[in-house]
């Protein structure tokens, strides 16, 4: 009977065990915009998740070890040095100038075992360590950021350009239009604004805005880009003439979309594109077959002339100077340079695999989203901040960061202000466009465009 009973209570405490695990299979947990991988499982356990403290420390940039004699573990970094034991609800902290505290963790929950193995509540252990977390609203995934060196440019402020904040498609003055959802802007060389604005073309002039008739009418317009005066466009699916749903890039003549780049929508993709010249355009599109990208040179003389060269899947997003085609690849943390009168394809700055903000001579990106070049420089939004790089002959300069505050918390819309407390949506569509005067800046949620300089 006692076997019995053992055996039973064995078999609760396993199908607990079980449920946790199953729980937690859901969860997921982002460190600098990027997956952490996991070689211990998270076990949710009083509603709270755990992870094992080897795990979450080594994504955090620390280096673990295990004192078998003191029964302790030691996560090291160049900052400091963090010491805890297991059911031990007090932790030691050691600063690299020798400064040393002791601390408890939160509601008095240390670290647990579980499995043999050390688990650490993931929101608890991530704030000791110096990282900020916060949950996704209405998922189960978490986003935590750490390892933040940024240099943020002096003297910058965002303010509102045009629009109210309300949502409409209303033209008139700046402080009277109303934007739909401006997802992509571009100013020509006499700074006319182009704003694709829920698949209509608006056109800012003497500080009025109107909106265009562009025809073909069936054509709707998501991205815009700019070279001098001329202006080009990218479309959302459409039917064409010969009855086929396409996606295409045209140039705007006057209120005329004309066709120089067109993609069956049910092999390929059109991802981004970026005028190179005045004779040449790079377009960066992937075939759904082979799920694989390539990047195009198309000359703009002769639509039909297009040099494809295949590209790493990552690669989400082209700018040009006129001699490199750059390209952003947010799973990998780096940024490309094409070379176009050499045609080769190198790093340009990052480190594979190294997620994080950090300015200076060796820069390292979280996940760049969008790239603009201006005045020798190359602008990035990186994930929720924009940062710029000295653009030079053989390899990236300085890098500097002008506006946007790290933060895990996942807003929808853009916050002015002073450049470094600026809160730039991490996950709502954004575009921007640089010169020499100011940056403007577009979300599609916020209906409104700010201007930073």
């Amino acid at each position: 009977m006692r076997k019995l009973i053992r055996g039973s209570l064995l078999l609760v405490l396993f199908s607990l065990l079980i449920i946790n695990s199953f729980g937690a299979t859901s969860t997921k947990i982002l460190v600098n915009a990027s997956p952490i991988q996991l070689n211990n499982q998270l076990i949710i356990k009083d509603g709270s998740v755990y992870i094992s403290l080897r795990d979450i420390g080594e994504a955090l940039g620390y280096e673990f070890s295990w004192s078998k004699e003191l029964q302790t573990a030691n996560l090291k970094n160049n900052k400091q040095i963090i010491a805890l034991q297991p059911n031990n609800r007090w932790y030691t902290k050691m600063q690299a100038d020798g400064t040393k505290g002791n601390f408890m963790f939160n509601k008095g929950q240390g670290p647990i075992m579980i499995g043999g193995r050390i688990y650490v509540k993931l929101i608890d252990f991530t704030i000791v360590a110096g990282g900020m977390i916060n949950k996704e609203v209405g998922t189960n995934t978490y986003h935590i950021f750490c390892n933040t060196e940024l240099d943020y440019a002096n003297g910058v402020q965002g303010q509102k350009y045009a629009g109210n904040g309300t949502k409409g498609n209303q033209d008139g003055s700046l402080t009277e239009a109303r934007f739909s959802y401006a997802q992509s802007i571009c100013r020509t060389k006499d700074k006319t604004i182009y704003i694709a604005d829920a698949g209509v073309v608006r056109k800012i002039s003497k500080g009025m805005v109107e909106s265009l008739k562009t025809s073909p009418s069936n054509v709707k317009i998501v991205g815009v880009r700019s070279n001098g005066n001329d202006v080009y466009a990218v479309s959302k699916v459409y039917q064409n003439e010969a009855k086929e749903r396409v996606c295409s890039i045209f140039k705007l003549e006057g209120e005329t979309l004309k066709e120089i780049y067109t993609k069956p929508v049910n092999k390929e993709k059109i991802i981004d594109f970026t005028v190179v010249s005045d004779k040449q355009m790079a377009v960066l599109r992937q075939v759904n077959e082979e799920n694989s990208k390539y990047l195009d040179m198309v000359s703009l003389d002769k639509p039909e002339e297009i040099k494809p060269e295949k590209v790493d899947n990552g690669f989400t997003c082209l700018a040009s100077d006129g001699k490199k085609v750059f390209l952003g690849n947010p799973e990998k943390g780096t940024i490309s340079a094409y070379d176009v009168a050499k045609k080769t394809l190198t790093l340009f700055s990052g480190v594979e695999g190294e997620h994080r903000f950090q300015d200076g001579a060796e820069a390292r990106y979280c996940a760049p989203r969008k790239l603009k070049c201006a005045n020798g420089k190359l602008y990035i939004l990186d994930y929720s901040v924009i940062r710029k790089i000295t653009i030079n002959d053989t390899k990236a300069g300085m890098c500097q960061t002008v506006a946007g505050k790290v933060t895990a918390d996942n807003k929808l819309t853009v916050s002015t202000g002073y450049g470094k407390n600026m809160i730039l949506s991490p996950i709502s569509p954004i575009d921007f466009d640089v010169n020499e005067e100011s940056i403007l800046l577009t979300d599609a949620n916020k209906c409104m465009i700010v201007e930073i300089k």
